[in-house]
């Protein structure tokens, strides 16, 4: 179970694709890609790839709250 914010931010990079911002993340909070994605319940059918072309919005909202980052910023 994750913490509502994690205790390492990580602030994506100008440029920085999701999938490798969110690794990034993932690494610097203790936890492997795949058990960060499956606590997000970003795991099952959504490839890391797919995040970089359109990350869905229920996703997007569920980073910022857990990211401290607006949907706004994610989006961009």
């Amino acid at each position: 179970m994750l913490p509502d914010c994690w205790q390492v931010e990580i602030p994506p990079q100008p440029d920085e694709l999701v999938s490798s911002w969110l690794w990034r993340v993932a690494l610097h909070n203790g936890l492997t890609p795949r058990e960060f994605a499956d606590a997000l319940q970003l795991g099952g059918g959504m490839s890391w790839a797919r995040m970089d072309a359109a990350l869905p919005p229920d996703h997007t909202s569920r980073l910022a709250q857990h990211t401290g980052r607006t949907v706004e910023d994610l989006m961009a």
